[in-house]
């Protein structure tokens, strides 16, 4: 039990410190962020019910943005094991169903082919959801 707790709570606090860090180095996307959380929160008190704030959070657009940013750009997790459910070719091989295979996330999430820039840190690329 306790490797599980602490392989839930290592991703979140990895996740977080990626986080800070993102807006430490941009200090122009804290302001962006800072700006939208102002103006969103403004009513939000210790007094406000749980309705009130999951929709003042679900109105910061921005942070969802700046939170799938850093997930894409550190994901807590960098692969999976994944077990192929058909028959399929993959980059010319053949891969019998049964399979597992590795996913690697950090690939995937740094890849020219899907994302432009990968290396920069782009809030703004989450805002159309193209990506």
């Amino acid at each position: 039990f306790m490797s599980l707790y602490e392989a839930g709570n290592q991703t979140t606090s990895s996740s977080l410190g990626f986080f800070i860090a993102e807006m430490v180095r941009h200090p122009e996307l804290q302001e962006k962020l800072i700006s939208e959380i102002d103006e969103k929160w403004n009513g939000i008190t210790s007094e406000s019910t749980n309705e009130e704030i999951a929709a003042a959070l679900h109105e910061m657009k921005y942070l969802d943005c700046c939170v799938k940013e850093t997930l894409r750009k550190n994901p807590p997790v960098t692969f999976s094991l994944k077990v192929i459910t058909k028959s399929s070719v993959f980059g010319g091989y053949k891969i019998p169903k049964n399979t597992t295979v590795m996913v690697c996330q950090q690939v995937l999430h740094h890849h020219p082919a899907h994302w432009d820039s990968p290396e920069k840190f782009n809030p703004d690329r989450f805002l159309d959801e193209k990506n």
